[in-house]
């Protein structure tokens, strides 16, 4: 039987191999060839997808999107799509466009959102973070915070937290602990990882341990902790701990008002 470090090596030149591909592509749209610059961030974003799915339970559905609430369809708000949403599989989309490729994910069913950047810069994860941001205050604060209790039945069946994970993942990283101290705010970010690389960020107590859930409840005081060591140490850490937390999501079941509000209310205003 392999190694599982051995596991870890082959994912990592993987990853060194899906970098190259989307070089490539980005050099050929510097060189005129359109539509090769959305091929690169849909080949990164297909690939962390992909991955994030691997390690999920089999009760959250790894999709993209938007999430939205009952009062938000009636809006003029415009919302934010992400890369991508965690959702609970028992509770279907509101509709879906594209293939099934992108959900309108209900406030209930979504535990998570996660931005994908090929390659995570200051720039790059502020703007993943005011995109997370967005969304919570505008969309899911109403319904579900950060500071959620941890005696939630998770999609394993097992106590977790109500609490929505976000993170911002990518290939490569240029990013030093200032970008993240000054950029990223721990109250609502739980990490920013970059698979090919021997630093990542996620989120710990005062006295720098991590937390068995997402939950703000008993962590009020969060900051970034820095994961430091090889490609290979750093990746497993990361990926360990999410599948923890990934494990104790839990979403919430659809009230039947809320039921009306997603597919009778949004047309009373509409001529048809």
């Amino acid at each position: 039987m392999a190694r599982i470090q051995d596991l870890i090596e082959v994912h990592l030149k993987e990853t060194e191999a899906v970098i190259a591909q989307s070089k490539l592509l980005l050099q050929k749209h510097s060189y005129g060839q359109s539509g090769e610059l959305k091929s690169a961030g849909n080949l990164v974003e297909s690939y962390i997808r992909n991955f994030i799915s691997q390690i999920s339970p089999d009760a959250i559905k790894v999709t993209s999107g938007y999430v939205v609430n009952p009062k938000i369809l009636k809006s003029e708000i415009n919302l934010a799509q992400h890369d991508i949403i965690l959702a609970n599989k028992a509770t279907p989309p509101i509709f879906s466009i594209v293939n099934n490729e992108i959900d309108v994910v209900p406030i209930e069913s979504m535990v998570g959102i996660i931005e994908v950047k090929r390659t995570l810069t200051r720039e790059s994860i502020k703007s993943a973070f005011e995109q997370i941001s967005n969304t919570y205050e505008n969309v899911i604060k109403g319904f579900r915070k950060k500071d959620e209790g941890n005696n939630s039945l998770s999609v394993t069946i097992k106590p977790g937290t109500r609490s929505p994970m976000f993170g911002i993942i990518g290939l490569e990283s240029q990013l030093t602990k200032k970008d993240i101290e000054e950029v990223i705010d721990p109250k609502l970010i739980d990490f920013v990882w970059a698979f090919n690389h021997n630093e990542a960020f996620i989120v710990g107590d005062n006295k720098g341990n991590i937390r068995e859930t997402v939950s703000r409840r008993d962590n009020m005081s969060p900051r970034m902790l820095c994961i430091t060591g090889t490609n290979s140490i750093v990746f497993s850490k990361i990926k360990g701990t999410l599948s923890l937390w990934l494990s104790s999501l839990a979403s919430l079941y659809i009230q039947p008002d809320n039921i009306t509000g997603y597919y009778f209310d949004v047309w009373n205003d509409i001529e048809i």
